[in-house]
This record gives structure tokens, C-alpha cells and sequence, in this order.
């Protein structure tokens, strides 16, 4: 991810940790937090990133995933500007990724024991639509789970589906469906 930049040499992300310490996968584990930035250095907001990639069946921390302090620390946030953010109407777990303009948090990739190379090549595929355009240009499939067809038939009507994809993570709601 580091290694992607925008044509006029602008980073396209800045990863955010001990990744440079020689022990990173001891202190850290297979997470990585960052910032996409677009051409300009700005930081795109991590819920249109978060949107983009739940379309494609990517799943995503965004936020500040429970973590202020290490939010604060990465994104330069002073103690004002938190005081700020809170009188903004900045709380946990909401879609509010920017207060006067500043980011409010981030995201995080995860990789665990199921995860894949394809999983992983799938993400930067993802994140290679970013470049120079500030929106998705990489169509992805869409993954269809099939239907059991030896469960059995029941009547009723689905009204809503809520679908937590990590533990601790607040609902997802698909859209249009």
C-alpha cells in the first residue's frame, strides 16, 4: 500500500503504526491503520471508503475503532480539537468523519488465519481505484451467497437484515435490497 502513489508522487495512504520497528508483528499483529489521502494530500473520508468498499463485500473498520487515544496521537488531534469534536456531535461509532474539515478517524484492514493472498491482492485492487481519482474505478465481483435449497420453506416477509461482520462492530445494513 505504501508503495502506490498518485501521478504527481502524492502518497496515496498514510499507514499509521510501528510498522518500520523490527518486531511490528509482535507489537501489532496483522492490522494496519492508515488514511487514503487524494492527489492533493487531503484525507478522503474514511465513510466513502467504507461505502466503496462494502459495495464490493469488503469489510472495514473505520473510526477510531475503540482507540481515541492512539486516533488522537496518529491524526495530531490536541485535546481542544477532541473537546471540539465532541461539542460537534463527534461520538463513537458514528459517520461523522470529518469536524471542521479534519479527519476524525481512520481505517483498518485486518488480516487473520482465513484470510488470503487473494483476499489481500483483492484490497489493493480495491485501493488502486483511488489513484488520481477519489473514487472507485476497479469494478469488483460481487460475492452471492447461494441459497440451502434442502432447508425448509417458511412464510413471512423480511421487513430489515442487519449483518455484524466482526465482533464489536455495529450493524450493516445493506442498501437497495
Amino acid at each position: 500500500m505504501t508503495a502506490m502513489h498518485h501521478g504527481n508522487g502524492t502518497p496515496l495512504v498514510k499507514v499509521f503504526g510501528n510498522h518500520a520497528s523490527s518486531n511490528w508483528r509482535q507489537s501489532q499483529g496483522p492490522t494496519i491503520a492508515f488514511v487514503v489521502l487524494d492527489a492533493d494530500g487531503i484525507v478522503v473520508p474514511y465513510t466513502r471508503i467504507a461505502k466503496a468498499a462494502r459495495e464490493q463485500s469488503i469489510i472495514l473498520r473505520v473510526g477510531c475503532m475503540c482507540n481515541p487515544g492512539a486516533c488522537q496521537r496518529f491524526l495530531g488531534i490536541d485535546d481542544l480539537q477532541l473537546r471540539e469534536n465532541y461539542a460537534a456531535g463527534k461520538v463513537c461509532s458514528d459517520d461523522n468523519d470529518t469536524v471542521n474539515g479534519k479527519p476524525t478517524g481512520g481505517i483498518r484492514i485486518s488480516f487473520g488465519r482465513m484470510s488470503t493472498w487473494s483476499d489481500a491482492r483483492r484490497w489493493l485492487r480495491f485501493l488502486k481505484g483511488y489513484v488520481d481519482h477519489g473514487e472507485v474505478t476497479v469494478a469488483l465481483p460481487r460475492v452471492v451467497l447461494p441459497v440451502d435449497a434442502s432447508a425448509p420453506e417458511v412464510e413471512g416477509t423480511i421487513t430489515g437484515l442487519a449483518v455484524f461482520p466482526v465482533k464489536g462492530c455495529r450493524a450493516m445494513r445493506p442498501q437497495g435490497a
